[in-house]
């Protein structure tokens, strides 16, 4: 079993770092990928949710993108907000150095997995452009009560 699998499949675990997660998910890229997020601990199902976004966001760009291509490079970055909803993960995927991604295709079964994964179970939503430089997605999770433990807003927001 891998190390992703074991860290959203062991049920003893009451929590997973998203930091751990990513790099246990996206860690055969290489130096083809950059991670920069703080290390929110995550319930397992918000967990397994979200290993399954990651998943389908490198399978395609291994395919389709970024990771297709030798140069080519996707830098995962993510943040707290606080918002009067309530706290919200910004997540952001950006692959640039691969093939200019096709803005007239119809809408592939990755893009339907990752909106329905972030609708359905997650709550929140999710934004994709193609642009010639590359595909960026950006994710908007409210990560109050979906097992993400609390973290204290940046002094600079008190």
């Amino acid at each position: 079993m891998s190390e992703q699998s074991e860290l959203v499949a062991d049920e003893r675990n009451s929590s997973v770092p998203l930091r751990a997660l990513a790099y246990a998910q996206l860690a055969h890229f290489g130096s083809q990928i950059s991670i920069d997020g703080e290390s929110l601990p995550v319930g397992n199902h918000f967990a397994q949710s979200f290993a399954l976004i990651l998943h389908e966001l490198a399978t395609n760009a291994a395919k389709y993108g970024a990771l297709s291509a030798q140069q080519g490079t996707v830098t995962l970055a993510w943040s707290v907000v606080f918002t009067a909803k309530g706290r919200h993960l910004k997540l952001s995927w950006t692959e640039r150095g691969g093939p200019t991604p096709s803005t007239d295709s119809p809408r592939g079964f990755g893009t339907t997995l990752v909106t329905r994964q972030l609708e359905g179970p997650l709550g929140g939503e999710a934004a994709f452009d193609f642009r010639s430089e590359g595909l960026t997605v950006r994710l908007d999770l409210p990560i109050d009560g979906v097992g993400v433990s609390p973290v204290k807003p940046a002094e600079a927001d008190v």
